[in-house]
């Protein structure tokens, strides 16, 4: 019973992240939209969302993992008593907050290279490919999960 919170999930990246999670659970995310930034939703909004059954959340962004926090906070859960949560991008923040957020990690310098590759060879008058690639992520497991409590 997993929600994934992110700010729509009508973008691109978004929907491949929850195909993933998706995939690897075996089973559909309850999706929380939290809104993009002109239009984001109150904490008490996505609160609102929630649904008591859910024992985990994956947040698809760093925004989307502040909102989750507050959210839980609001409705007095407590991460990871209540709720494990994991965010993604792996931000500073995250080692440092209490409890310390499990993150999904993406492979940072490895995209940049693919990107500065790509940039260089249009910089040379070589084709412009548009190309997607796929960069597997590594889980870093902090205080934010543990088994679910019932």
């Amino acid at each position: 019973r997993v929600a994934a919170f992110a700010p729509s999930f009508d973008v691109d990246n978004i929907r491949e992240r929850l195909a993933g999670l998706t995939e690897t659970l075996g089973t559909p995310l309850r999706q929380i939209a939290i809104g993009r930034e002109q239009d984001r939703l109150d904490v008490a909004d996505v609160a609102a969302l929630w649904e008591d059954d859910c024992t985990a959340a994956v947040a698809l962004t760093n925004s989307a993992t502040l909102m989750a926090l507050a959210a839980l906070r609001h409705l007095g859960r407590t991460v990871p008593d209540d709720v494990s949560l994991i965010g993604f991008d792996d931000y500073d923040w995250m080692a440092v907050a209490a409890p310390s957020i499990t993150a999904i990690r993406q492979p940072v310098r490895e995209m940049a290279q693919v990107a500065w590759d790509s940039l260089r060879k249009r910089i040379k008058g070589g084709a412009a490919l548009n190309t997607h690639t796929m960069h597997q992520p590594e889980l870093i497991i902090r205080e934010s999960t543990a088994p679910a409590s019932r």
